[in-house]
């Protein structure tokens, strides 16, 4: 699929499932090429590139570069010139990726010694970076500098995220408003800083910038929500769950504080213990969750970012005046209430 010609296969319900961009996965491959590294980093680097959601991945969707491009399209700037910049996107997005699977012990032993990701990180680091040095002249010195300043940004605020994700683990009643937190930073800064790049490529003024970013922000957070249900429903396989991993997303949260509030033990030996959990015990777990209503919650909260997302878009089109800008509502996840209580009736 073209670069030029992939709105036109975008899923009515923002589904990312046709999204493939050959451009960037070229530009992705020259630029680990021509990397200063002996030729096994350099095959290395193009397997992490080629991982599942990556953009050298063999089948499946490429989501990020469309969070550039589309936005750039959008706001009336050349897809064309965000090429690159899409693939400065990857290379971030990349790195976060192995990272959040290194911390959360989901790192598959059998692609590559843990330490051996971890150290490619910096490079996919270094790589972003030389991309964006690459639109020097294309874009001058002032918007080149500034896609710099966006990619540091984001990458120090999701690093940020990772960080208090990883100090809410060892907090039993942890806030939700720390936990929404964790998660805007986390997952909502690096969509926002994708949605950035491709806006400041189209645009230098300022207000319009904002609304961009709070676009990203709000689907990006929309999105990890999402996964948090699929983290805790009932059913959820062992090596997905979050209770495996003690993680404090909204949904265990929202638990925690109503099992806090009745008095009900299970969840709150859950939250203080360092056990291992079986499968047993995360069959209960989750099913107690449910009944808590964390999932219906957690699907409401994600349902009200999911429409801050849309009125941002709603003012992007009427201080920009570009009706075709409504063709970002297609990146925005879609809500189910998939996630409801089984509660309710």
């Amino acid at each position: 699929m073209d670069d030029e010609t992939a709105t036109e296969d975008f899923a009515l319900t923002g589904s990312l499932s046709a999204y493939r961009f050959p451009r960037v996965a070229a530009y992705v491959r020259t630029a680990i090429s021509r990397a200063p590294s002996p030729p096994v980093f350099t095959d290395f680097l193009l397997r992490i590139m080629g991982r599942d959601g990556r953009i050298l991945a063999p089948t499946g969707p490429a989501k990020w570069p469309a969070f550039v491009i589309e936005v750039c399209r959008a706001l009336g700037g050349d897809p064309t010139v965000a090429v690159g910049t899409a693939a400065a996107a990857e290379f971030v997005l990349a790195a976060a990726d192995v990272v959040d699977d290194l911390v959360d012990r989901e790192w598959d032993e059998g692609f590559a010694r843990a330490d051996r990701a971890l150290n490619a990180t910096l490079a996919l680091g270094a790589l972003a970076h030389r991309c964006i040095a690459d639109q020097l002249p294309l874009l001058g010195a002032h918007r080149t500098a500034q896609l710099h300043d966006l990619v540091s940004a984001g990458l120090i605020l999701a690093c940020s995220g990772e960080d208090l994700d990883l100090l809410l683990e060892t907090d039993p009643l942890p806030p939700e408003e720390q936990v929404r937190e964790m998660t805007a930073r986390k997952s909502g800064t690096l969509v926002a800083m994708a949605c950035k790049l491709g806006a400041a490529i189209a645009t230098e003024d300022q207000s319009i910038l904002n609304l961009v970013e709070t676009f990203g922000q709000r689907i990006g957070i929309v999105a990890q929500l999402l996964n948090d249900i699929g983290g805790v429903k009932p059913g959820t396989p062992a090596e997905a769950s979050d209770l495996r991993r003690r993680k404090k997303t909204l949904p265990i949260a929202f638990a925690l504080r109503c099992a806090k509030e009745e008095g009900i033990a299970g969840l709150l030996r859950w939250s203080e213990s360092t056990e291992l959990v079986d499968d047993s015990e995360q069959k209960d777990l989750t099913r107690l969750i449910d009944t808590l209503g964390a999932l219906h919650y957690t699907w409401i909260v994600a349902d009200a970012y999911r429409r801050e997302a849309l009125d941002a878009l709603e003012e992007l089109v009427r201080v920009t005046g570009r009706d075709e800008a409504r063709s970002l509502r297609r990146l925005i996840p879609s809500v189910h209430a998939s996630g409801k209580s089984t509660r309710e009736g």
